[in-house]
């Protein structure tokens, strides 16, 4: 008897559900504003068609020249008070640089033309004449000519 009961109340609810078909007309059309700011010349809030793309935004704004846009998906569609932060590209960074007072002979063969044998003759000059006072006294390391410092002379540092 409770089954039959349950069946006719679910039974009733699923009539009682409103079927009509959603038309485009009945949906809410009003404009969205869109929050702009960073790397952009026109910041600030943007009236924009529901349904609009990152991309369609972009155009209104005006990225500078300095603008990160690879974050972004252009396609996306924005909702109403959505922020779109536009980032700043950023500066490459300086590779690091190799230490010729501190670095063992396994992190000196990092170096361009530098070997195990070469590397270990760095660490020994290092070891019986005391620290580099600059990058050019590498050359009187045994087997370190003008031709292999200038190789290495943008990787390293004292």
């Amino acid at each position: 008897m409770k089954q039959l009961l349950i069946f006719f109340i679910l039974l009733c609810i699923a009539f009682g559900i409103d079927k009509r078909v959603i038309r485009e007309t009945d949906l809410n059309q009003d404009p969205i504003i869109i929050n702009v700011s960073g790397e952009v010349r026109n910041p600030g809030p943007i009236k924009a068609e529901p349904y609009t793309t990152v991309r369609e935004i972009l155009e209104q704004a005006d990225p500078t020249d300095d603008a990160d846009l690879s974050g972004l998906n252009p396609d996306m569609v924005l909702n109403d008070h959505d922020v779109l932060n536009i980032p700043r590209q950023k500066e490459p960074e300086e590779p690091q640089r190799i230490s010729i007072n501190q670095s063992n002979a396994e992190e000196l063969t990092k170096l361009t033309g530098i070997g195990p044998s070469i590397a270990a003759r760095i660490v020994e000059y290092r070891n019986e004449h005391g620290l580099f006072q600059n990058t050019e006294d590498l050359m009187n390391v045994p087997g370190i000519g003008q031709a292999k410092y200038e190789a290495v002379s943008d990787q390293i540092t004292l």
